[in-house]
């Protein structure tokens, strides 16, 4: 048996970059982006070659003139001075005997963004983009040669004039040097590469699913240069064009249309002022008889887009981008509302994960941790989101702060957002425990728990009697600003809902829990003296009342009570949500569990604003930031209704290795077809067929059905 050598990746290779930018904080913006090559020889009877490479922030590599890789974004985003993310490739079938050509064009992605707004402008980590690569070729004969960089490498100025991950590209075809990645290129003129500092953080592979192009769309052309997707999408429009060198085409992004048919990207544009530019890619042609142009490094969100310039437009494809997410769930039902819903959370959910969980795919791209976790069940029911989460957790540590703290934005710069509180901040504990409630699996709550111990103890330094005080971010974006609730009350619920699961944590982990279940009790305690109890002026709202009884604030008997006025509420809003995000998510659990399904359904399918069902009504595929859709028109953080169609409709409800199948029938609803992995449930009027693939429960009723592994098919009660 052959022994296998040990190899330490990168063992010397040395981290390259382009020449010096010509202003002092340019950090490269002023110059395009490089061209990088070398050219080595490979001999024969070669067994394998392998390229270990990090290129910051992105990079398209070749090999003897071959893409290496079909992904995108291929080097995922991090604080890059806590942790950097590698990539590694098996080559050998692009590997040739002889001459060979490695070659790479490197973007600016996340580490070198000039946006002023989220401080990304002075992140820690903001540098020039720079590589770092090395081939190892192992022989037959147990040999090995490494290609590692160095000063070695050549660098050239590439076509890519600018490139920023939200504002877009501009490429100068005119530029392109023909065969600058193949083995035969001479390389007069071209300088040698800049050996320079790394980024700081610890190298690691990257093991997080590619983001990829899922979907090829033939846009809708509707006049004045305008085109229709008819769905909003994350990712680009490629064009093929035909012109004169030097012609110039210009794609511009928006979700919307103005009144009067033109674009509309205020809000795409409103946060990124600071870049001086609209969202769009531009081309210059270089004039040869048919040229097929697309960006590299940035994506839009967007259902809208225009081309301008003088070029022949032969033909125009908009590709869809986003991480390539496994599907491991699917609702149906007869009410096809509820299924465009279900498409639309679905859809917002994918086009919103790109590595990491964004909160739009237009306007910010960043990891919002509310939204994620609040959005999680739902994306852990539709989606095989393990390894996305596993990474994003790791960010978490890395973003702490040595007293406990957690910004609101993960990864962040280090001066943004570190006034969020427990119900943006829950998403570090709130997520690993979901995906042991969901997979059985424990091992990132053990990984991470002295991290949500450092957490819990930084929470307890802020709180005045069990108490917190105001933090920053609450109930984000109900219908009327002026009904937004002191977010006092959501930071104390989800306080309380914190300490409850790390008592479940700890018992999950063999230690005590006495301690957590201690401090949940005082908060709760806490929560009734200063809220409950002398009736705080913000208590009477359905987000109060709804987060209130979803978290366990209030007492057993008082709970019949409250849900009246909730109801109350609800009515007096003529069956509409007035809740922002916080509130919403605790509406669906509340009102279902309390004999109010419903009127959670008519509350869903309300034709009129606020509600779910005027969203779809008024054209759209994705969900909003806000019920009135004045700003992002793709955010899933609304999403909660998809995971209700999960638990309550079909009926799956999951802990750990338990599961109950428990539907709840509404008389709207004809018939159910749900799966959610190995678990399958369908009923209509007149019987349920499960599938699980372990024992289970179903609960018809109020009766419990054991079910043993395989299909049951049961008669149920007409309703």
């Amino acid at each position: 048996m052959r022994k296998e050598k040990l190899v330490k990746v990168f063992e010397n290779a040395k981290w390259i970059r382009y020449k010096e930018p010509h202003t002092s904080y340019g950090y490269g913006l002023d110059l395009p982006m490089p061209y990088i090559r070398k050219s080595f020889e490979i001999k024969p009877n070669v067994e394998k070659v392998i390229l270990n490479i990090c290129a910051l922030g992105y990079g398209t590599c070749y090999l003897n003139g071959q893409p290496v890789t079909q992904d995108l974004f291929t080097t995922p985003v991090s604080a890059y001075d806590k942790t950097v993310y590698y990539n590694t490739y098996d080559i050998t079938h692009l590997a040739l005997t002889g001459k060979n050509a490695i070659g790479v064009i490197l973007g600016n992605g996340w580490y070198n963004d000039p946006c002023q707004t989220w401080s990304f402008v002075t992140a820690t980590w903001r540098d020039m983009p720079k590589l770092l690569a090395e081939i190892v070729i192992s022989y037959k004969d147990e040999s090995m040669e490494r290609i590692a960089t160095d000063s070695g490498w050549k660098m050239h100025a590439s076509p890519l004039l600018y490139n920023h991950s939200r504002s877009g590209e501009i490429y100068d075809a005119r530029l392109e040097i023909e065969g600058w990645n193949l083995p035969d290129f001479h390389e007069e003129g071209w300088e040698g590469g800049r050996v320079t500092n790394g980024p700081g953080g610890i190298l690691k592979k990257n093991s997080t699913p590619p983001i990829r192009c899922l979907a090829t769309i033939q846009p809708v052309f509707i006049g004045n240069g305008i085109y229709d997707l008819q769905e909003n999408i994350s990712g680009w429009v490629q064009c093929k064009v035909q012109g004169q060198a030097g012609d110039r085409i210009r794609v511009i992004y928006s979700e919307r249309l103005n009144p009067d048919g033109t674009l509309d990207y205020e809000n795409e544009n409103g946060l990124n002022q600071s870049l001086n530019r609209i969202q769009s890619d531009e081309y210059i042609l270089k004039g040869t008889e048919e040229e097929t142009w697309e960006p590299m490094f940035t994506y839009h969100g967007f259902q809208y887009f225009q081309i301008e310039g003088s070029p022949k437009i032969l033909e125009v494809t908009a590709k869809r981008i986003h991480t390539d997410l496994e599907t491991i769930g699917d609702f149906q039902c007869s009410d096809e509302m509820l299924n465009q819903i279900h498409r639309a959370s679905v859809r917002s959910t994918l086009t919103n994960c790109f590595g990491i969980p964004t909160d739009c795919p237009q306007r910010e791209q960043l990891g919002w941790t509310g939204d994620a976790a609040i959005s999680a069940e739902q994306s852990i029911m539709n989606f095989d989101m393990e390894a996305v989460y596993r990474k994003w957790m790791d960010d978490f540590e890395d973003a702490q702060r040595p007293d406990g703290q957690l910004p609101s934005i993960v990864p962040t710069p280090a001066n943004f957002g570190w006034n969020g509180g427990p119900a943006w901040d829950c998403a570090f504990i709130l997520i690993p425990y979901y995906l042991y409630r969901y997979t059985g699996k424990k091992d990132l709550i053990e990984k991470h728990y002295p991290a949500f111990e450092k957490y819990m103890d930084f929470l307890h330094t802020m709180a005045e009697e069990d108490c917190l005080p105001y933090v920053a971010l609450g109930d984000w974006a109900p219908p009327e600003v002026t009904r937004r609730i002191d977010h006092g009350i959501t930071a104390n619920c989800y306080y309380h809902t914190l300490a409850v699961v790390m008592a479940e944590c700890a018992e999950i982990l063999g230690k005590d829990p006495n301690g957590y279940r201690e401090l949940a009790q005082r908060i709760r305690q806490s929560y009734y003296r200063n809220y409950i109890l002398p009736k705080a002026p913000d208590m009477d709202s359905q987000s109060a009342i709804a987060c209130g009884i979803y978290h366990g604030m209030y007492e057993q008997k008082d709970i019949p009570a409250v849900m009246n006025r909730l109801v109350q509420l609800i009515e007096v809003d003529q069956e509409h949500f007035h809740t922002g995000i916080l509130g919403t998510k605790a509406m669906f659990t509340v009102l279902t569990e309390n004999g109010q399904a419903e009127l959670l359904y008519r509350m869903i399918t309300n034709p009129t604003m606020p509600s779910y069902a005027y969203w779809i009504r008024q054209g759209m595929t994705t969900l909003c930031e806000h019920w009135d859709m004045t700003a992002s028109r793709n955010h899933h953080m609304y999403s909660e209704v998809d995971f209700w169609f999960y638990k309550y409709l079909a009926g799956i409800q999951i802990q750990g290795d338990e599961i109950r199948i428990k539907p709840c029938f509404l008389k709207e609803i004809k018939w159910v077809k749900c799966y959610h992995k190995e678990i399958h449930v369908s009923w209509d009027e007149s019987r349920i067929t499960v599938t699980v693939p372990r024992e289970a429960t179903l609960i018809l009723d109020e009766k419990e059905i054991r079910l043993k592994p395989g299909t049951t098919v049961t008669e149920r009660k007409a309703v």
